[in-house]
């Protein structure tokens, strides 16, 4: 847990600066890096956090034209805010991951993950290959 909470804070930390950052952001920013480390310590791959990080950045950039990644490049959906009560919902202009609609996207993403592990599995459970101990060569003699 301690391995998935401490780079997750920082990695909210991390975009605490980006323009239009609040604390629901970072909140928010915060439960997403626990979503990558849930999908690496219950996979022990890194394919699905990767895609899961490429698979919001651009839905986001190219579905909603919002990301800070991604400015200007156009979008094939339309999302007007013109209602400031609803930013606590759309986080406009930060981007979803800023409002309630990322936070509800994150739980149920970690959800997600979780069934599809259990699925695959049969239980819900670290990885094994991220648990055993490390391999021991036997000690090289000194010449």
């Amino acid at each position: 847990m301690i391995a998935i909470l401490i780079p997750s804070v920082l990695f909210g930390l991390a975009h605490v600066s980006s323009a239009n950052a609040t604390m629901l952001s970072t909140v928010n920013t915060m439960i997403f890096g626990v979503v990558f480390g849930a999908a690496y310590a219950l996979t022990g791959e890194l394919a699905l956090p990767i895609g899961l990080h490429f698979a919001w950045d651009f839905v986001q950039a190219f579905g909603l034209g919002r990301s800070g990644d991604a400015p200007g490049l156009g979008a094939f959906l339309v999302v007007v805010e013109g209602d400031s009560a609803a930013r606590l919902w759309t986080a406009w202009p930060f981007a979803v991951e800023g409002g309630l609609l990322g936070t509800g996207a994150f739980v149920l993403g970690i959800l997600l993950i979780a069934a599809w592990v259990r699925w695959r599995r049969g239980s819900v459970r670290v990885d094994p290959s991220l648990v055993q101990a490390p391999i021991q060569t036997p000690a090289t003699s000194r010449l």
